[in-house]
């Protein structure tokens, strides 16, 4: 038997108020008006509008959702005809519903139109989801414009579309709208794309989970933002950001649960300003899904990383991936955690003022740890730190000013490069580079107390060449280490051998370190990293990000 849309008019407290109840299934296109006493429109069962008809509500029409958990269920068209002065409203319910206020499902999504509705929670606001298989799925886009979605309301991709099974996907679209205390999710890997386009974001929550294009946000404002990647997903998830200008944002990672290390959740930004990042991950297990961050061709104010681990097998979970690429960061604390797994920090074509970049000492990592990378290519870095004594790092073609001894680790590279001192710090007890093993070519140390330190592991595993030492004043080179040093080719700051030599601290005063042979000392100041070829950032990147898709 056939449901039949009800329409009931009543007086409510005595006035000459109007309202109408509805629900059932529509078997003819309906239309709902806010003229005469028809409005407003109240829920007392799920109305459903199935395929082939048409569900048009006009201008000024307010449905209530307070009468249960009740949905409005499109499988065929709905048209919301709101305005600018007169916007169509969905509101009351309660956050506990299960419903979403629409639910689009087996239907031809473009052939819906949503224009100038208001969205007030708590009870969630829209979604699509897939049907049952062998039945017909949602098709295309559904396009929402000038609408505002308030008061804890939710908006969210609820299908399950495996790539392999499906040719083309359907997918959401927001366009001028605007959020506030809005949660937009996805369910799970395979869940559709969701896409924000010129709206205004306040103080919302994104739990992107979605692979391939995930949720992607375009020439937005946002403000107060949470991304959280902090439910059970077994792939990857992804969270794009582009031409958006952006304050206070926090990437959230937080789990109790294995996951493998090689599935990442993905968080992009381009060409966009950021004030006040906050990376934080809080994990009780060692092993759970890292999160990639990759910030390309943006201006980035005040970063930080925070971490806090309560179980591990392997001291810490992993930190994040970072990825830094044609950026400006002004202020900022990068904390790298150490831990079992691999992870990296890369820095890429970018100016970076006041950024200190650290990790812990020997004392707080326990007995398992790794070597970790780090990668500072073409890049200006001033008035900064660099303290990283468990990764190797590559520095090419950069310029360093310092306000505490670069500290790296392993078989580390510094190449046409020049590390001097931050003009913040005084040059009494100073020192430039602490490494342990080092190939430092073409480059210049100036203007530090001790110049550069080593530790070498193992025979001249510290090899310098064609490098200017200039104003170091009580040691270009010490050498702490039980190995020689091979430095050939060099000039330091002199062409008196007896000076190069009191300038040097290795075997020769004191026996327990190994010495430090400098062959072919040069009289005047070399080209050193001045005299290096154009950087050519192919010659040495090893890993390429996955590439940008803004659903265009």
């Amino acid at each position: 038997m056939h449901l039949h849309l009800a329409l009931i008019f009543c007086v409510l407290c005595g006035s000459s108020q109007a309202a109408t109840y509805v629900g059932g299934v529509l078997l003819t296109n309906t239309v709902w008006s806010s003229a005469g006493s028809a409005n407003p429109y109240y829920l007392t069962q799920d109305v459903q509008v199935p395929r082939n008809v048409t569900l048009t509500i006009q201008a000024g029409v307010v449905i209530n959702f307070t009468q249960g958990d009740f949905e409005i269920l499109v499988k065929g068209y709905l048209k919301v005809e709101g305005t600018a002065s007169q916007k169509v409203t969905f509101q009351g319910g309660s956050g506990s519903d299960l419903k979403y206020m629409l639910k689009f499902q087996s239907t031809r999504l473009p052939l819906t139109s949503i224009r100038y509705a208001q969205f007030k929670g708590p009870k969630s606001a829209v979604q699509i989801t897939n049907s049952a298989p062998g039945l017909q799925q949602n098709t295309g886009k559904l396009v929402i414009e000038s609408s505002i979605f308030s008061d804890g309301t939710t908006i969210s991709a609820n299908g399950i579309y495996p790539r392999a099974n499906y040719s083309s996907v359907p997918s959401m679209e927001y366009i001028s709208c605007s959020f506030s205390q809005t949660t937009v999710s996805s369910i799970n890997t395979d869940s559709e794309p969701i896409r924000i386009l010129n709206s205004k974001i306040f103080y919302g929550i994104f739990s992107p989970l979605a692979s391939n294009e995930g949720i992607q946000i375009e020439n937005s404002t946002l403000r107060n933002i949470t991304v959280s990647y902090d439910r059970q997903v077994t792939g990857p998830s992804i969270f794009r950001l582009n031409t958006s200008d952006i304050t206070n944002l926090t990437i959230f990672y937080s789990n109790t649960y294995y996951y493998s290390s090689n599935t990442l959740a993905t968080f992009v930004v381009g060409q966009s300003v950021i004030r006040d990042l906050n990376i934080a991950i809080s994990t009780s297990f060692s092993s759970f899904r890292p999160v990639e961050i990759i910030l390309e061709n943006s201006s980035i104010y005040n970063a930080t990383t925070s971490y806090i681990s309560t179980y591990y097998w392997y001291s810490y979970p992993p930190p994040p991936k970072i990825s830094i690429r044609n950026c400006k960061f002004t202020l900022g604390n990068l904390t790298l955690i150490m831990g079992y797994y691999d992870h990296s920090l890369s820095i890429v074509n970018s100016i970076l003022t006041k950024v200190n970049i650290t990790a812990p000492s020997k004392n707080d990592l326990g007995s398992n740890y790794l070597i970790k990378s780090f990668a500072m290519r073409n890049v200006s870095f001033t008035d900064g730190v660099i303290y990283l004594p468990y990764h190797q790092a590559q520095i090419v073609y950069s310029t360093i000013t310092l306000r505490s001894p670069l500290t790296i680790n392993g078989t580390s590279t510094i190449l046409c490069s020049s590390v001097g001192r931050s003009s913040s710090i005084v040059q009494a007890n100073s020192l430039g580079v602490d490494a342990a093993g080092l190939s430092l070519s073409r480059s210049t140390i100036k203007n530090f107390d001790i110049g550069l330190r080593v530790r070498p592991v193992s025979v001249y595993a510290v090899n310098i060449s064609q490098t200017n030492f200039q104003s170091n004043t009580q040691y270009n080179i010490d050498n702490k280490g039980t190995y020689d040093v091979l430095a050939t080719g060099n000039y330091w700051g002199t062409n008196n051998a007896a000076t190069i030599t009191n300038k040097i601290n290795d075997y020769w005063d004191n026996i327990n370190y190994g010495e430090v042979f400098y062959n072919n000392f040069t009289a005047n100041p070399l080209a050193a990293e001045t005299g290096c070829a154009a950087f050519d950032e192919n010659q040495y990147t090893t890993t390429t990000p996955p590439p940008y898709y803004w659903g265009k």
